[in-house]
């Protein structure tokens, strides 16, 4: 039985935060791509830009969580001229800690369709 003893890669704390910054405008840039081949229009770049600069304070850690959450806001912005300011209503429910954030976009889908009555 062989043991390697060789050296062990260390990563410092600046080379991870450029990593994660690319891998953050990498999926930036992807997402951006996936709605416009979708036939979406608007202002892509800051309503990802916004999702992104939340997403971890509303518990949304995957990236099927930030594409939906970015696909609502744009819905929302179809019929709102402020769908960036997100109003009490829809932050008690994205903020709600313990939720499962399938849970939380389900119930801020319902609101916003709430809201539309």
């Amino acid at each position: 039985m062989v043991l390697y003893t060789g050296d062990m890669l260390i990563i410092r704390p600046s080379q991870m935060e450029s990593l994660r910054a690319a891998a953050a405008a990498n999926f930036a840039a992807r997402l951006e791509q996936h709605f416009i081949s979708a036939g979406h229009c608007g202002n892509l770049q800051d309503t990802i830009a916004y999702a992104q600069s939340v997403a971890a304070d509303f518990g949304l850690g995957a990236e099927r969580d930030m594409v939906r959450f970015v696909e609502l806001l744009l819905a929302r912005s179809v019929r709102s001229q402020q769908a960036l300011d997100l109003p009490r209503p829809a932050l008690s429910i994205l903020y709600r800690h313990g939720a499962d954030p399938q849970d939380k976009l389900d119930r801020f889908e319902h609101w916003m369709r709430e809201c539309e009555r």
